[in-house]
C-alpha cells in the first residue's frame, strides 16, 4: 500500500507505535523490567548507579587532573610553601604530574628575619601521592626526594610557619569545587637529597659547613633524625673532615649527635663525633671529636709555614664549645698525641747541630710527642709542648701563640662576605713564646760554646732556651745567625 494510500488513522497509529518503542526503550535503561524478580532488579538498579558514579568519577578526575596541573593551583600552592618556608622571596617552577607522581624542576628561597635560613636552593624535587589524597587539605607525602640542595642557615635563627594562603585569592577554590593543601598540616615522613650543601656562620671564628653529602631526613617520629653519608665537615679551622655516617637527632631543643663514622686525609681511620647542640638564638656547641690518626698535613693549610718545618702522625682529641652567634665564636681545645713527628731544617736547630758537631737536630724525628692546644680569636695557643727521642738523647718543650697567615685573597675574600669585620687585612702568620732543648751532659762536655748556651741544669740535663718571636719561618733566624757568628769567633 503506497503512502498516498494510507489513512490519517493509520498513520497516527504507527507514530503512536513507535513512540511507545522508544518509551519503553528509555524506561528499561532506567529501570529493570518489572517482569523480572526483585533480586534482578535489586542488581540491575545497582549496575546503573555504579554507571552513573563511574562517569561522574571519571568527569570529576579529568577535571581534577586539569586543575592540579593548571596555573590556579599552583599559583595558590607556591602561597602556601612560601608562607610555609616564612621566606622573604620566593620562586618556584610549576609543579608538574604523571599518574600520582608529582615534580618540580627549582625553588628558590630567602628567609625572613625570624627563618632559620638565609637562602635555599633546591633542584629536581619529586614526590608521589594519588589523586585521592590529593583531593585532601592534609596531604601526606612518604618520602620527598631532592636531587641536589643548598641551605645557608642563619645563626639562631628560628623557624616560625606562617599563616595558610587564603582560599578566595582563588576564585574556584573560594566556590568549594576543589581543596588547596594546607601546609600547616603538611606531614612528610622522610625527605631524601643525593647531593646536599650547608653552611653556617658569618666570621672566621663560626663558619663551618657540610658539603657534597647525602642526607636522609626522618620526620615519622616526635624526635626528629638525620642521617648524612659522604661528604666532607668543616669547623672553623678544622676543614676535610670525611664523613663516613653521621646521624643527628633533635630532642628536647637540643641535636644530638651519635652514631658518627669520621675521619681525616686520604685513607682516614674511623673516628667519632659526640655530644650536642643546644637550640635558639644563641645555639651552642658542645661537642667532643676523636680521630685515632690524623696528619698534620691534613690538619693545617697548604698556604701556612707549618708544614714545612713540621709533620707528623697524631691521635686527636678535640672539643669544641661556644656559639656561632657570637663575636667570640667557636673555640676548640686538644690533646695530640704524636707517635711519628719531623722537624725539617728549623734555622736554629742546624744551628745547634753546628755548635754540638752533631747532624741529627736539621732534620730532628722524635719518637713520641704530645700537645696541648686551644683555638680562639683566630690564634693558635700551645699551653703545652713536649718531644722525645733516644738518638740522640734529647727532650723539646715550649709553649707559645700562632696567628696564623692571612692572604690578600682571604682577606678579600672575607670583607666580601663581611667575615671578621670589614677591617679584615692581609697580614704575615707570627709566633710568639718559646721553646727549651734539653741534652745529656756529655754532649756540652769540653765545648765552651755549647755551656755558654746550654745554661741551665736539671733533670740530668742541660736546657737552653730558644725564643720564638715573628713570622714562623723566620723565628729562629737571628738565634742562628747569632750561634754561628760565635763560633766563627771561637
Amino acid at each position: 500500500m503506497s503512502k498516498k494510500d494510507t489513512s490519517y488513522a493509520d498513520a497516527m497509529n504507527e507514530w503512536a507505535a513507535k513512540q511507545s518503542f522508544l518509551r519503553n526503550k528509555r524506561n528499561r535503561i532506567l529501570h529493570p523490567d518489572p517482569g523480572h524478580r526483585p533480586f534482578v532488579r535489586f542488581l540491575g538498579y545497582a549496575l546503573r548507579l555504579l554507571i552513573v558514579l563511574f562517569l561522574l568519577w571519571a568527569i570529576g578526575t579529568t577535571f581534577a587532573k586539569k586543575y592540579y596541573s593548571g596555573e590556579a593551583f599552583n599559583t595558590e600552592l607556591q602561597a602556601e610553601i612560601k608562607q610555609f618556608l616564612d621566606a622573604d622571596e620566593f620562586e618556584a617552577l610549576a609543579v608538574t604530574w604523571s599518574g600520582k607522581r608529582g615534580a618540580c624542576k627549582k625553588i628558590t628561597a630567602s628567609g625572613s628575619e625570624a627563618a632559620a635560613y638565609r637562602s635555599l636552593e633546591a633542584n629536581q624535587i619529586a614526590f608521589e601521592l594519588p589523586l585521592l589524597q590529593r583531593l585532601r587539605k592534609d596531604w601526606t607525602i612518604d618520602e620527598l626526594r631532592i636531587d641536589q640542595m643548598s641551605i645557608e642557615l642563619k645563626s639562631g635563627g628560628k623557624m616560625t610557619v606562617g599563616q595558610s594562603a587564603r582560599a578566595d585569592d582563588i576564585p574556584l577554590i573560594a566556590a568549594g569545587l576543589l581543596p588547596t593543601p594546607d601546609l600547616d598540616l603538611l606531614k612528610i615522613n622522610r625527605v631524601s637529597c643525593q647531593l646536599a650543601n650547608l653552611n653556617w656562620g658569618l666570621s672566621r671564628s663560626t663558619s663551618g659547613a657540610i658539603t657534597g653529602t647525602n642526607l636522609e631526613l626522618y620526620s615519622d617520629t616526635p624526635d626528629w633524625q638525620i642521617e648524612f653519608s659522604g661528604g666532607e665537615l668543616r669547623q672553623n679551622w678544622l676543614h676535610g673532615l670525611v664523613i663516613k655516617r653521621l646521624q643527628v637527632n633533635r630532642q628536647d631543643g637540643r641535636l644530638k649527635f651519635s652514631r658518627a663514622q669520621v675521619g681525616l686525609g686520604k685513607a682516614p681511620k674511623t673516628g667519632t663525633i659526640e655530644g650536642e647542640v643546644t637550640l635558639g638564638r644563641l645555639p651552642e656547641l658542645d661537642l667532643m671529636i676523636k680521630l685515632p690518626s690524623a696528619s698534620t698535613r691534613d690538619l693545617f693549610p697548604p698556604d701556612q709555614s707549618i708544614p714545612e718545618l713540621f709533620h707528623g702522625e697524631c691521635e686527636l682529641d678535640l672539643a669544641l664549645a661556644g656559639s656561632i652567634n657570637t663575636l667570640a665564636g667557636v673555640e676548640t681545645r686538644g690533646t695530640a698525641r704524636f707517635n711519628q713527628a719531623t722537624f725539617n731544617k728549623v734555622p736554629a736547630f742546624e744551628a745547634i747541630d753546628k755548635m754540638l758537631g752533631i747532624t741529627d737536630l736539621r732534620l730532628f724525628t722524635p719518637e713520641e710527642g704530645e700537645v696541648t692546644f686551644a683555638t680562639g680569636d683566630g690564634k693558635l695557643k700551645v699551653s703545652q709542648f713536649e718531644f722525645r727521642a733516644t738518638d740522640p738523647d734529647v727532650i723539646l718543650r715550649g709553649e707559645f701563640t700562632y696567628t696564623p697567615a692571612i692572604t690578600s685573597r682571604q682577606a678579600a675574600s672575607a670583607n666580601a662576605d663581611r667575615l671578621g669585620g670589614s677591617g679584615l687585612a692581609a697580614r704575615k702568620d707570627e709566633i710568639v713564646g718559646k721553646l727549651r732543648l734539653g741534652i745529656r751532659p756529655a754532649l756540652a762536655e769540653g765545648n765552651e760554646l755549647a755551656r755558654r748556651y746550654f745554661k741551665e741544669s736539671a733533670e740530668g740535663r742541660l736546657w737552653m732556651e730558644i725564643p720564638l718571636f715573628g713570622p714562623l719561618a723566620e723565628a729562629t733566624t737571628k738565634l742562628k745567625a747569632e750561634i754561628l757568628s760565635a763560633a766563627l769567633g771561637n
